[in-house]
């Protein structure tokens, strides 16, 4: 019985040393593959300033700033797909907020890309000013942009948006350029 176990443990120490000298093997690395700005990084935050090209909301607002926030949730190659968030500041008290589905496509440091959303528009100056009507209404935008990676963490963003309201009584064409911060 005893010459049983001392083979046993001598055996099992003979395999245990053997398996400390197989060669380890790590496990390959993912490949990336960058594809201007979509790798890395993924979320922007940015600013924006430009002017209505057809308005049809009020036609003494020539100018509007806003802020924006997105980020791209899928990457296939070069494709991205993502969403964002907008707030929009139309001189004359006109505000929008619209939450976007963005569709890109980089080529170097060019990202050309699509969006299409739906959102909240407001005016509350037509009680103070009575030639213009209170503007309290939902509305969706379409729009077609590009950016532009100037650094690793900065671009330039220009875009053409049609907005309009549900009932599609009022539209508003407004072309914007920023600056984006990407994280």
């Amino acid at each position: 019985m005893n010459k049983t176990i001392v083979a046993l443990a001598l055996a099992l120490s003979t395999v245990s040393a053997a398996a400390t000298d197989l060669p380890s093997k790590n496990s390959p690395a993912v490949p990336t593959a960058t594809y201007g700005t979509l790798v890395s990084p993924n979320g922007y935050a940015g600013v924006n300033f430009g002017g209505a090209v057809k308005n049809g909301i009020n036609t003494d607002a020539p100018w509007t700033v806003g802020v924006v926030g997105g980020y791209n949730v899928v990457k296939v190659g070069p494709l991205g797909f993502g969403v964002e968030g907008t707030y929009d500041y139309k001189e004359g008290n006109t505000q929008t907020v619209v939450g976007n589905g963005v569709a890109s496509y980089a080529v170097g440091s060019f990202t050309p890309y699509v969006l299409a959303g739906v959102g909240y528009q407001w005016d509350k100056n037509g009680v103070t000013r009575p030639r213009r009507n209170a503007i309290d209404e939902k509305i969706f935008d379409v729009a077609a942009g590009l950016k532009y990676a100037f650094a690793s963490n900065m671009e330039f963003d220009a875009r053409y948006r049609r907005i309009e309201n549900w009932d599609r009584t009022r539209s508003d064409d407004r072309a914007t350029f920023g600056v984006n911060y990407k994280f």
